[in-house]
């Protein structure tokens, strides 16, 4: 299909308790290669449909890493700084458009969508704006060209390190690091 075809899209903020999140966090389960367990602390959910009601996407959307080097780097943060504002920045942690679903562009439609209301919806449910979005993308199995073509920022490398692992050893592959200010003065 064509992504005129599917508009308009809708996009439903799915609920603690709602059938919405749990066919979101079923999608996940089932088609995103990392899975997805029950999403913890500030988070948002979301079930993307088309026009006829077919769901087409979800965003899965939670607490910034607590340390990054590439993007705290980038943001110029001190470790202070960094601990000051942490509540400003949510990570993209899932992102799947429904295997079957094969339309040119919605991808990149789907992140322009989601960076144009992700900042208000957040403020609704947790009572504080976002200024930044990060993610991480595992570089030897996906190049990031989506978020490239949604004007992210590629910023660099992490080094393999999980996300709760304390003793500097790497459990994992190296992922590319993303940003997208929501803020024009997010530094």
């Amino acid at each position: 299909s064509s992504l005129a075809r599917l508009q308009p899209l809708r996009w439903e903020v799915a609920a603690h308790g709602s059938s919405a999140r749990e066919r979101a966090l079923a999608w996940l389960r089932q088609y995103h290669y990392l899975g997805c367990n029950r999403p913890v602390g500030a988070h948002l959910i979301y079930l993307v449909r088309d026009a006829q009601q077919r769901e087409v996407a979800v965003h899965l959307i939670g607490a910034a890493a607590w340390h990054c080097a590439a993007r705290d780097g980038y943001i110029g943060w001190s470790a202070a700084a960094c601990q000051a504002g942490l509540h400003r920045i949510a990570n993209h942690s899932r992102f799947l458009v429904l295997p079957w679903v094969e339309v040119a562009d919605l991808a990149g439609h789907l992140l322009v969508g989601l960076t144009s209301r992700v900042s208000a919806d957040w403020r609704a449910q947790h009572g504080w704006s976002l200024e930044l979005l990060e993610t991480y993308v595992e570089a030897g199995r996906f190049a990031g060209t989506v978020y490239q073509a949604a004007h992210w920022q590629e910023v660099g490398q992490t080094t393999g390190r999980a996300r709760q692992e304390k003793k500097h050893r790497a459990q994992g592959p190296p992922k590319s690091v993303w940003v997208y200010g929501l803020e024009p003065g997010f530094r």
